[in-house]
């Protein structure tokens, strides 16, 4: 290990600076955070914490499959926990998102530690921290809901870094066991964590092919993964997990027997490393899709040179391995998104949401690039080779679009945080005030405010209505803090002037 380093896999500097970085994202996001259920969890969290305050919870409670083929066994249970005893607030759910972000960019480095054969230094640290702390997923930061994608990305990295210490060493067993459990509790987080189970067999083909008891192992517990994962299974359920304007267009096959648009969708998905504003995603404007398709194809080129790279160096000894299984683990995953929503159109593809998939994508091509870069100053070659221009040029493009991105993805996710918070905080205004409203505009107002899956305008406050309740009496959320219900109680209702025109 060089001078300067702690004693771990990272330099002092590198400590400081992912200290840095990690502090400025949870700081960030938590200034943007508002207590108020968004989406989803209004129509599936709250009803779960009134459930398990009042009536008590078991494991089939908690296993249920939500909405599509997902089962958020371990959400779930954290939902509960913080309804029942930190009153539902909303922004709990953040910080901890916020913070398994920063657990997870740990250990990503431990795993480029291992790919790039010595201690991280500060600059791999930088690169890498503004592409996994940047913002351009902050509209899943700043939704407590999706903690679900937090927690499948770190018991992800947390399994891989497992089966690759498990390779080496006396701990051999133990260390698989961990890569099991982890990829267990991947799997229980969403169903895009079941994707651990044929990427961890794709590692162990490559790593060590003739090894029957670990791929034994592996493979029995990817089985009996699967099979846990039937109890229970609607069908019914996992259609409506199919997203689209008008159900006429969109069914779980819709993708499969129109490839054609499935592909210009998954094109556009792999260039939402820079995503669109909330306005043009949600406005189904398509001014800026084919500029992202332009993206995608680059990044697409980008990993196929990745995978030809790591190819050729797979038997050097060391963790080759790690770009190509960040990158396929991107890559399924966006593959499944297409599927699932190219019928809701294009224009959805950019969305902020939608962009965690990118993030692997491009932590894959930084971490190929890195070394690439370091084998070019280590080894003496003439200057003028056609390989050695090829590869420079190829790092120039590389990090002009890194910085390209860090930039882009920095204004579009500050403009997303500024539309969230101010959405949101008029959500929690219309939500505390209703009452104070005349009844024939409340309709109006909820859905003006509140994203309540699809549900119309008419129907609005006879399904909100139970719910709400659940947060009054419950003392949740908005309703759990007096010092934050009379804020808004102080400020009154909003003014939609649309709404008003219509009572």
């Amino acid at each position: 290990m060089r001078a300067g380093a702690t004693g771990s896999f990272i330099t002092k500097g590198g400590w400081v600076l992912a200290a840095a970085l990690g502090l400025s994202y949870t700081g960030y996001v938590m200034l943007f955070a508002v207590d108020i259920p968004q989406g989803d969890e209004w129509g599936s969290v709250v009803p779960l914490v009134h459930s398990a305050l009042h009536h008590g919870l078991g494991v089939n409670q908690l296993w249920i499959q939500y909405f599509n083929e997902s089962h958020l066994l371990i959400p779930n249970a954290i939902f509960v926990a913080v309804g029942m005893w930190g009153h539902f607030d909303t922004r709990i759910l953040i910080g901890l998102s916020a913070l398994l972000q920063c657990a997870s960019f740990l250990v990503l480095l431990g795993l480029f530690r291992a790919y790039f054969g010595r201690v991280v230094t500060a600059a791999p640290v930088i690169l890498l921290g503004l592409s996994w702390l940047g913002l351009s997923g902050i509209d899943n930061a700043l939704w407590g809901f999706q903690i679900q994608i937090y927690l499948t990305e770190f018991f992800f990295l947390l399994s891989l870094l497992c089966l690759h210490l498990s390779f080496s060493g006396q701990r051999r067993l133990p260390l698989l066991a961990g890569a099991l459990f982890f990829g267990l509790a991947s799997s229980c987080s969403t169903i895009q964590g079941l994707l651990i189970w044929p990427i961890g067999l794709f590692v162990i083909l490559w790593v060590a092919p003739k090894s029957p008891r670990r791929l034994a192992l592996w493979c029995g517990t990817a089985v009996v993964m699967a099979g846990l994962y039937l109890i229970g299974y609607n069908s019914a359920e996992a259609r409506a997990g199919c997203f689209a304007v008008t159900t006429q267009v969109c069914s779980v096959t819709f993708g499969a027997h129109h490839l054609g648009s499935a592909i210009d969708y998954l094109l556009a998905l792999l260039g939402n490393i820079v995503p669109a504003t909330d306005r043009v995603a949600k406005t189904g404007g398509n001014v800026h899709v084919f500029g992202h398709q332009l993206l995608g194809a680059v990044v697409l080129l980008a990993t196929i040179g990745v995978f030809v790279q790591s190819y050729r160096q797979h038997r050097s000894g060391s963790a080759t391995w790690v770009p190509p299984a960040l990158i396929i683990f991107g890559l399924l995953w966006d593959v499944v998104i297409a599927l699932g929503r190219v019928g809701e159109g294009l224009a959805s593809a950019v969305s902020s949401h939608l962009s965690t998939p990118q993030t692997f994508l491009l932590s894959g091509i930084l971490m190929s690039g890195l070394l690439e870069l370091r084998q070019l100053r280590e080894h003496d070659q003439p200057a003028g080779t056609w390989r050695i221009r090829a590869t420079w040029s190829a790092l120039v493009a590389l990090g002009f679009l890194v910085a390209t991105v860090v930039v882009a993805s920095t204004i579009v996710g500050d403009a997303n945080a500024v539309n969230s918070r101010r959405t949101n905080q008029v959500a929690a205004q219309v939500v505390v005030n209703l009452g104070l409203l005349p009844p024939s505009v409340r309709p109006c107002y909820l859905d003006s405010s509140i994203d309540f899956s699809l549900v119309p305008e008419s129907q609005m406050l006879k399904q909100l209505a139970p719910l709400l309740e659940y947060l009054r009496t419950d003392h949740l959320s908005v309703f759990g803090s007096q010092s934050e219900y009379q804020h808004y109680r102080k400020e009154g209702p909003p003014v939609f002037s649309f709404c008003d025109a219509k009572g």
